[in-house]
């Protein structure tokens, strides 16, 4: 037996069973665009999804998540630099890795902090900072993404487990 044979023996592995295997960011920005869809859709967007022990930050072009950086929170201090080293790193990456332009639009969800901290990193990366609502990253809201991810299994998302899944049976095609 093989590892690849008990990871298929695990339920959820199958293809044609509508389960999928995904990293927790990508179900966190699914849980967050239930809660607050991006405005205005058209450009690239940054959308800071922050909670009392830490957050995520997405780079996405519409729907699209494209890249994202997870943040854990030490001091106000750290927490800032943080939050401000991923606007720079993921901008950077936008422009000249995938060739598109600057970010253009910067969302926060979940802040519990004061308004001066993100005036502040606003004020620091010459953009604007809209506070949209929605709950704060944690446990249940990666829960509540992945749930939203498994009602519609046809939807394009990542699939982590897809390299070790049996390919689809012509009947259930």
């Amino acid at each position: 037996v093989t590892a690849a044979d008990m990871v298929r023996r695990i339920p959820g592995f199958a293809i044609d069973d509508g389960h999928r295997f995904e990293p927790g960011p990508w179900a966190v920005w699914r849980a967050s665009l239930y809660h607050a869809p991006l405005r205005p859709k058209r450009g690239t967007h940054l959308r800071y999804i922050v909670g009392p022990s830490g957050g995520v930050v997405v780079l996405a072009v519409g729907d699209r998540p494209l890249a994202w950086q997870v943040l854990a929170r030490e001091s106000d201090k750290e927490w800032f630099d943080g939050l401000l080293h991923a606007f720079h790193i993921l901008d950077l990456f936008a422009v000249r890795r995938l060739n598109l332009p600057a970010i253009a639009h910067i969302s926060v969800q979940g802040a519990t902090e004061a308004e001066g901290e993100w005036d502040a990193l606003a004020k620091s990366n010459g953009r604007a900072i809209q506070r949209v609502p929605g709950p704060p990253y944690d446990a249940h809201m990666v829960a509540f993404g992945a749930a939203l991810g498994a009602l519609d299994p046809t939807k394009e998302t990542l699939n982590l487990a897809k390299s070790i899944q049996d390919p689809p049976r012509v009947l259930s095609m």
